[in-house]
């Protein structure tokens, strides 16, 4: 019979969630989307000095960013390459992407001949909208 009792008169524990882990790892993940989403902006690191415009506005969409410096060096999404080679870079990043947009940043006291060969070769690509970044 003292079988029985102690399998009857055993103490009901309560179950408890324990929240401190779980708070732990929400801060965790939220440490991490944080620091993620600082190099989630788009920071332009070749230094160009842009013209000013007063009807600029800001893309929010990713783009293909084409950049002239002073020095008439070409860049391509800071990719520094060669002008006979823009076409086949430009058709093999817009090969897999949706987004066929095109910004070209050249620096204000780039000859303005030097941009204009890069319209005339982005102009024979089909199916891309060029832009042309400022300083608003």
């Amino acid at each position: 019979m003292n079988f029985m009792k102690d399998f009857f008169d055993f103490e009901e524990d309560i179950p408890q969630i324990n929240i401190l882990p779980m708070i732990d790892i929400i801060f965790v993940i939220l440490s991490f989307f944080i620091i993620s989403s600082l190099y989630l902006v788009r920071l332009e690191t070749i230094p160009v000095n842009l013209p000013n415009a007063e009807t600029s506005n800001q893309e929010k969409n990713s783009v293909i960013v084409i950049t002239l410096d002073l020095g008439n060096r070409i860049f391509i999404d800071e990719k520094l390459l060669d002008i006979s080679l823009i076409k086949n870079e430009i058709l093999s990043k817009i090969k897999n992407n949706k987004n066929r947009k095109v910004i070209i940043r050249a620096d204000k006291d780039v000859k303005y001949g030097e941009v204009i060969s890069i319209l005339d070769i982005l102009r024979k690509l089909d199916g891309i909208k060029i832009g042309v970044s400022t300083e608003s």
